[in-house]
């Protein structure tokens, strides 16, 4: 089936250039570095942002990764040692295990992209990480590269070197309908129908479903569900208020618990608990390990 976007979607979208970031949870014993790549970047079209951290204690930290459309590129090193590995999008609250005197240094891909990398659909990698040996040439040299990187910074440019290099020959890009959703996606906050965006970008809402799960990991309708709870999430961990009643209606639902009952199915616990979950349970073992 085939489908038209006008000028006038092209040129709105374009406008509406703000990188879509995922939240991220802080900790400030983790020195957490955190980069933004921006639109005018040569690979924003395949690079959301990345960011590392380091375990400086004595046990294992358990880094939590909260929902989001974006596959990621994670890398464990320290001085002696080092993995990789390339996960799709996640749908529920996972971990990743550092530990002591490991560094992990996290690269966000954009929504989409996990089939460049991958001749499998990209629901075959939602909520699944595997060895980055299994989708890149030359992994040992570029775990090298990273492990005995001097910064965050230079481990920034030899990523993008290597991804570089990759699509050397290559002339792929993300599929412009899905950027055009995630763009309406979050100008609405993440509070839209189906329906709407199938309008919104001219298509029918079955090809867009269809689309979503095959290019992306999950059906559109759950993306809409977890890019609502990143922007109320990203306002409770802010603001930290007292009640999350006019939260929970800024950002679309019905009331607080219609906003819980949503927190509970992508983050197994409730959105009065995420408001100190970074500071009392980012280190629990209680959540599945992603890597």
């Amino acid at each position: 089936m085939s489908f038209y976007i006008s000028n006038r979607q092209t040129s709105e979208a374009m406008a509406r250039n703000t990188p879509q970031v995922p939240v991220l949870l802080e900790r400030p014993e983790t020195g957490l570095q955190h980069r933004i790549y921006p639109e005018e970047f040569d690979l924003s079209f395949l690079m959301v942002d990345s960011y590392e951290l380091t375990n400086r204690d004595r046990v294992t930290l358990y880094y939590p990764i909260i929902p989001g459309p974006c596959p990621s590129l994670f890398f464990k090193f320290n001085q002696n040692t080092a993995s990789g590995g390339f996960c799709g999008m996640t749908t529920v609250l996972k971990k990743i295990s550092l530990p002591p005197q490991h560094t992990l240094f996290c690269v966000r891909l954009q929504p989409g992209t996990a089939g460049y990398l991958s001749n499998h659909s990209a629901k075959l990698l939602t909520n699944s990480c595997l060895s980055i040996e299994n989708y890149f040439c030359r992994t040992a040299l570029l775990l090298n590269q990273l492990r005995t990187g001097e910064s965050f910074h230079e481990r920034n440019v030899r990523i993008h070197q290597y991804i570089k290099a990759l699509m050397a020959d290559s002339s792929w890009r993300p599929m412009p309908i899905i950027k055009l959703c995630f763009d309406y996606m979050k100008e609405a906050g993440g509070d839209i129908q189906v329906s709407k965006l199938a309008e919104l970008v001219g298509c029918s809402d079955r090809y867009l479903c269809r689309v979503f799960q095959e290019h992306v990991g999950s059906s559109l309708k759950l993306c809409c569900e977890i890019e609502k709870m990143q922007h109320s999430l990203n306002d409770i961990l802010t603001t930290r208020p007292k009640s999350l009643i006019q939260v929970a209606l800024r950002h679309g639902y019905f009331d607080q618990p219609h906003m819980n009952r949503a927190y509970q199915k992508l983050l197994g616990r409730t959105a009065s608990d995420m408001r100190f979950f970074d500071e009392t349970s980012c280190y629990t073992n209680s959540i599945p390990i992603i890597f």
